[in-house]
């Protein structure tokens, strides 16, 4: 109990938590964040060039029923809060899942037990 009462006293630390949940709380970046979580677990990092990225989200889109633009605005916000990370080096492209924002949602979800 003893963690719940710190934890609910660290504002700045509770505002990060309900950035990443309110990312978290539209069900298509929850989607796109598990499959993430799936394909590239924390600490794997996804290194594929600008064609295959563009290609992944098309086809995430179809199986989505999204436009290519609308997942390239989840992924942005899912980025946002630091549970993606996506990086641009010349013609390629750098995605993985952010271990500490995993690390972090363990943390907040062992200190309610």
């Amino acid at each position: 109990m003893s963690n719940i009462k710190t934890l609910e006293n660290d504002l700045p630390v509770l505002e990060q938590y309900a950035k990443m949940f309110k990312a978290l709380s539209n069900p298509v970046r929850l989607r796109i964040f598990l499959r993430s979580l799936e394909k590239h677990p924390p600490g794997m990092t996804c290194d594929i060039d600008v064609d295959t990225m563009l290609s992944c989200q098309r086809s995430l889109a179809t199986e989505f029923g999204l436009a290519p633009s609308t997942i390239s605005h989840h992924v942005k916000e899912l980025s946002n809060v630091g549970l993606l990370h996506v990086r641009r080096d010349g013609q390629r492209v750098l995605i993985w899942v952010d271990a500490e924002a995993i690390q972090k949602l363990d943390l907040f979800f062992g200190s309610l037990s």
